[in-house]
């Protein structure tokens, strides 16, 4: 599919693993040059070995998304490899994990786990006073 994007710069914030990885490379296979995120460098790595591997272009930054420096530090990173990005996919931490990692579902958490994936997917950082990429 041809998506007439082809060139553009993305970020995608969260785009090491899952979903978030599945946008990075299908954002990269467009033609885009997608700068991913995620908090743990072995996937990040991972990630854009695959994306580059398939002769695709990416470059991966281990940061926190919903932290202020987090943000700094991605916005940076794609401003300085490919310049002022086109693409912006938030792709926040999932809201409602238990204590083992594992989902528990909507129904089983509380008002404030609704409010932290808001500032999460919206805010980036709770506090950070404007959404996570001021242009």
């Amino acid at each position: 599919m041809d998506l007439g994007i082809a060139g553009k710069v993305a970020i995608v914030a969260g785009g090491s693993r899952g979903c978030g990885r599945g946008i990075s490379e299908a954002l990269a296979a467009e033609g885009v040059r997608v700068v991913l995120s995620g908090r743990q460098a072995e996937p990040v790595g991972t990630t854009v070995d695959a994306i580059c591997s398939a002769g695709q272009t990416a470059h991966g930054v281990v940061a926190d998304m919903t932290l202020a420096d987090g943000v700094t530090a991605i916005l940076a990173a794609a401003r300085e490899k490919y310049g002022d990005p086109d693409i912006l996919v938030v792709n926040a931490p999932a809201p409602f994990p238990s204590e083992s990692g594992k989902l528990r579902g909507f129904e089983n958490c509380a008002d404030e786990d609704y409010v932290t994936a808001f500032e999460n997917f919206v805010l980036s950082q709770g506090n950070y006073p404007r959404p996570i990429l001021a242009l």
